[in-house]
């Protein structure tokens, strides 16, 4: 019964040999049982006892107490690395401790700041690529402490490491009452009458916000790409499931998603972003089907030319594709879209309808010796003028940055020709979801994927 305790409380004392020797033997005996068996992914530590251990020791000015409890850290780092732990969360600082003596209080915030700056210029924090974040209700904290917080999330953003978690002015039911309120702003952003809201408020409905809220908080501290481009597929499917046919219907169902994904990319600062909507492909479909498609493409563009939240936006709207397939309504649709957005300079929104990676290339490579033939050059002079550079200029995206990550939804792992030339440095990220129920959660997760990968861009 005391051969534990014996040993414990040895390992912080001044030992002789034999018992720094069985010390050191029964650690290592535990860490390799501990090894060999699954290890936690997230480790969360409520960081108690700073007080009574100080005491002990006769210490009790609240900055020397609980820098005893800062320097711990160091170490709990150093046996989260030995056994792969990938996520810790330190629960430094309560909402309900800031009712103790404002002297503590500032003692404790005062710990705290110091090890942030600290955490923000320490050589194994970087060595080991540990990403630091805090959480928690950041209105309560002073401006020293926050600009601490702000130091050491900047220094570690890009890593990819552990990530290390400090909880300070946090409160479970703090962050409970904040979810809800999130999830009830966006019922009313929704018009959703007091009873629907009532209705929404689940388990399910709140931990989503807490992820949601948390996600977008992870992926908004790392460079987001400069343009996106997504294949939008599983319109059939996803109608399907609920039981509708009827082609148009099942295509307005994917239109409609538009709007969320431009409040997605407005809040993450994406610049550029092309959804392929209509492939060249597609016009094999049968007649029905792709009239529906069109029709579906058509309705969607005449109301981006007089959306209101696309002018506030500055959204500047173009077709990208072989126009020359497309129907005389749907091109009359293009122009009044393009007309009305020509002059903005906000995220520019490509809609790739009648578009096909190979069909644009052919077409980047005519327009090219046609304009060589222009210049009355000789086929010799044309066949040294077909540079890659040159047919980069006769793409339907020339003077568009090339697509930082490619996003497929539907569970098919192919690009099916969408940017073809394009995507030669892309980043692609797959998944199951099918495009209509693409939710915020999918986007962020596909933004994450992204954000941990190296680029190394063929080098």
């Amino acid at each position: 019964m005391t051969a534990v305790p014996v040993i414990w409380r040895l390992g912080e004392a001044p030992l002789a040999p034999m018992f720094r020797l069985l010390y050191y033997l029964y650690s290592r005996r535990l860490t390799r049982d501990v090894r060999r068996r699954p290890i936690p992914y997230h480790i969360g530590i409520i960081l108690d006892g700073n007080r009574r251990h100080g005491r002990s020791l006769g210490i009790t000015e609240p900055r020397e107490l609980y820098d005893l409890g800062a320097n711990k850290l160091d170490e709990v780092l150093d046996w989260c690395v030995e056994l792969g732990v990938l996520t810790v969360t330190l629960w430094v600082f309560s909402t309900d401790n800031f009712r103790r003596p404002a002297a503590e209080v500032a003692g404790i915030l005062s710990s705290v700041e110091a090890k942030l700056r600290a955490l923000a210029c320490d050589p194994a924090i970087h060595r080991r690529r540990v990403r630091v974040r805090a959480i928690g209700c950041r209105e309560m904290l002073p401006e020293p402490v926050l600009a601490a917080i702000a130091a050491a999330e900047r220094a570690t953003a890009e890593y990819d490491g552990i990530e290390l978690n400090i909880a300070i002015a946090y409160g479970g039911r703090q962050e409970i009452a904040d979810a809800v309120r999130a999830l009830l702003n966006g019922m009313a952003d929704d018009d959703a009458t007091l009873a629907e809201a009532v209705e929404g408020v689940t388990p399910e409905a709140i931990a989503k916000h807490l992820y949601t809220r948390r996600l977008t908080r992870d992926v908004r501290r790392r460079p987001t790409p400069r343009h996106i481009g997504i294949i939008l597929d599983g319109n059939r499917r996803h109608g399907r499931s609920l039981g509708i046919t009827e082609p148009r219907e099942l295509y307005d169902l994917g239109a409609n998603k538009l709007d969320e994904m431009l409040d997605w990319c407005v809040e993450l600062g994406i610049l550029t972003v092309t959804l392929w909507v209509f492939s060249t492909d597609n016009f094999r479909r049968p007649a029905a089907e792709v009239s529906g498609i069109l029709a579906s493409v058509e309705a969607k563009l005449k109301a981006l030319a007089c959306d209101p939240a696309i002018h506030r936006r500055r959204v500047r709207v173009r077709a990208i594709g072989c126009r020359a397939m497309l129907p005389e309504p749907v091109l009359a649709a293009i122009a009044a879209a393009e007309r009305a957005t020509a002059e903005y300079d906000g995220i520019e929104l490509n809609i790739a309808v009648a578009y096909g990676g190979r069909q644009e290339i052919a077409d980047a490579v005519r327009g090219l010796l046609n304009g060589m033939a222009d210049d009355d050059a000789t086929l010799a002079e044309a066949v040294e003028g077909v540079t890659p550079e040159a047919i980069a200029k006769h793409l339907y995206t020339a003077g568009l940055p090339d697509p930082d990550l490619i996003i497929r939804t539907s569970g098919e792992i192919r690009l099916s020709g969408f940017l073809l030339w394009q995507s030669a440095h892309s980043e692609f990220y797959f998944t199951d979801v099918l495009w209509p129920a693409f939710r915020k959660i999918d986007f962020l997760r596909a933004i994450r994927s992204f954000q941990q990968r190296r680029r190394r861009f063929g080098c």
